[in-house]
């Protein structure tokens, strides 16, 4: 009797300990807002916050840009607090829509970890037609076409233009990763955000934002491409600026990974 009483504690305590991993797990939950609605997302400082949307966001608009990060991951957001107890507000625009959100950093316990965002259903007159599409802000933007490209280990990274609107606030470079299709023909190549680097006069450079379209080179589909935002403040316009591509899977084979030496605005 006694080792019956035992083992049902045992499995109780077991049983206890499995429901509190659930409850530190947090699962993913969808959030569904109209135009008008601002959400919470309850991030932690070391953690990233997912946010994923039915369209691909096309452009952000965030409060305090010195507390956090907003990386551009296909139809998704990557949002990371830079200092413990940071607040501000985010507006996230796609074709057709705009999101509003409150960004707060605080425990671990309570961060998100994804979030699934969704327009609410239009009622009575709103239903009866569709909103034009939000201007995003590369129609405001002035161009120059850089097209400058570099090759190593069977990648080839080029810089196809850079593009700055009329403030002169920031800088947008537009580039593309290409791999060789017959190095991805068995196994797919993966990288991370991170692995883009953006150099001056031998500084690493502060990205505001980063957009890319996907996370990995197939052989069905052997382009990436992808937007990185910096802030024109950062920069010495009369210098050249390097673009590099550093992924794992190139370090082993050569340490001349792909670097293009380009002008930004300003530049010659």
């Amino acid at each position: 009797m006694r080792w019956a009483v035992f083992v049902l504690g045992v499995l109780g305590i077991l049983s206890v300990m499995g429901v509190w991993r659930l409850v530190d797990a947090k699962a993913p939950r969808t959030v569904t807002l109209s135009e008008v609605d601002v959400a919470t997302v309850k991030t932690a400082l070391g953690y990233t916050t997912l946010l994923n949307f039915d369209g691909r966001p096309s452009s952000v608009v965030l409060g305090d840009q010195d507390a956090f990060k907003v990386e551009y991951v296909g139809n998704g957001l990557a949002i990371k607090p830079l200092h413990g107890g940071a607040k501000t507000n985010l507006f996230v625009f796609t074709d057709y829509d705009r999101f509003n959100f409150r960004l707060v950093a605080g425990a671990t316990a309570d961060a998100d970890y994804l979030l699934r965002i969704r327009r609410s259903s239009p009622v009575g007159d709103q239903a009866q037609s569709r909103p034009e599409p939000v201007a995003s802000a590369p129609s405001a933007l002035t161009r120059m076409t850089v097209n400058r490209r570099a090759s190593c280990g069977g990648v080839t990274l080029r810089v196809r233009t850079v593009a700055w609107p009329a403030s002169q606030s920031t800088l947008l470079v537009y580039f593309r990763a290409q791999t060789d299709h017959r190095l991805v023909k068995k196994h797919e190549q993966r990288f991370q955000p991170g692995d883009f680097e953006i150099w001056q006069d031998g500084r690493s450079l502060p990205i505001e934002s980063l957009h890319l379209d996907r996370l990995v080179f197939t052989a069905s589909n052997p382009i990436v491409e992808g937007t990185l935002v910096l802030r024109q403040s950062e920069l010495s316009k009369s210098r050249k600026l390097k673009l590099a591509f550093v992924p794992d899977f190139l370090k082993p084979k050569t340490a001349d990974c792909p670097k293009v030496l380009f002008s930004g605005q300003g530049g010659s």
